[in-house]
């Protein structure tokens, strides 16, 4: 907020960690918090474990609910278009600035506006690039955005259409050296630095239909991780959190057994602990995979990992 990332690449990231070990609650929980700290900051958080509209759609959007995009009459006028009969048209077809960033010069013309005209119009709402634009709207407005896309890995697959346009956006975002918009992308799945940083080895390459090679740059979006809590005096801290119990709370001897029980059988996972607290199966034997888990018949990848976690340290006092 104080502008000390302009020109830098410290504000983007890449978040990396295995499911259930607390990504989404981390980031909803800083979005809400920046929220409060900065009332200056507009928010925006996009999962793609739900959402299918793609990504510059739920942008504009949220921008222009935040007034941030200008309204149609100053559009209009920066795009040297004067005469009545188009802005009465416009105006007929109840489409403002944010629908003009995708609005067809054949859609326009259908309606009377002439070619030339509906071409100055789409081609003053499409340059210069959009988030170029969109970054010059929040600067101009004194306004940041801190924008948080969710299981990006799902946007390589063949359920997104859109998905290269999602990529390239993404893409897009990385460029901008304005420092206006904080980008954190974000998922679960092992090959999701592979995808974003043009890894993936050949044999993968059928599973996701939508990667072409483009890489994100490490240095664009730098990667962290995300681990899970894997001793036990730190699993212990989360337990008391979860539970609401005093910070000097200690599980008594005839705890101890459940203690450890919970502590392998969630694999040090918060979502996995909170499986568990509400009745749950947590069955999260896994450290990076979907497909690794607690059952009475563990595949060889888990029984490997269900050996690590029964041989770690769990300090019980």
């Amino acid at each position: 907020m104080r502008n000390d990332l302009k020109g830098r690449n410290r504000f983007r990231r890449l978040l990396l960690g295995c499911k259930a070990v607390g990504k989404t609650t981390l980031l909803k929980s800083l979005l809400t918090a920046a929220k409060k700290t900065y009332p200056e900051l507009i928010t925006l958080y996009v999962s793609y474990a739900a959402e299918t509209n793609d990504l510059r759609s739920c942008i504009c959007h949220h921008l222009r609910k935040s007034g941030i995009i200008p309204n149609t009459s100053e559009f209009l006028k920066e795009a040297c278009v004067d005469d009545g009969p188009t802005r009465d048209i416009i105006q007929y077809l109840q489409l403002d600035v944010y629908d003009l960033l995708f609005t067809d010069k054949d859609y326009l013309c259908s309606y009377g506006i002439t070619p030339g005209m509906a071409g100055r119009i789409v081609a003053a709402a499409s340059q210069p690039p959009l988030f170029e634009r969109l970054s010059a709207l929040l600067q101009s407005a004194n306004k940041k955005l801190f924008l948080v896309v969710d299981e990006f890995q799902n946007v390589y697959t063949n359920s997104f259409p859109k998905g290269r346009q999602i990529i390239g956006d993404i893409l897009a975002l990385g460029e901008d050296a304005n420092g206006q918009i904080h980008c954190i992308i974000s998922g679960s799945s092992t090959n999701l630095r592979q995808l974003a940083f043009a890894k993936l080895p050949e044999t993968l390459k059928s599973k996701y239909p939508n990667y072409t090679g483009i890489d994100l740059n490490s240095t664009k979006y730098q990667a962290r991780w995300i681990y899970p809590f894997l001793d036990g005096d730190s699993f212990l801290c989360l337990y008391r959190t979860m539970k609401q119990k005093p910070h000097n709370y200690e599980p008594s001897t005839e705890e101890a057994d459940g203690f450890a029980e919970l502590f392998i059988k969630t694999g040090g996972s918060p979502g996995g602990l909170s499986e568990c607290l509400q009745g749950r199966d947590s069955s999260t034997y896994h450290v990076s995979a979907k497909s690794v888990k607690f059952d009475p018949e563990p595949n060889e990848q888990a029984q490997v990992l269900q050996a690590i976690y029964e041989a770690l340290p769990l300090v019980v006092y």
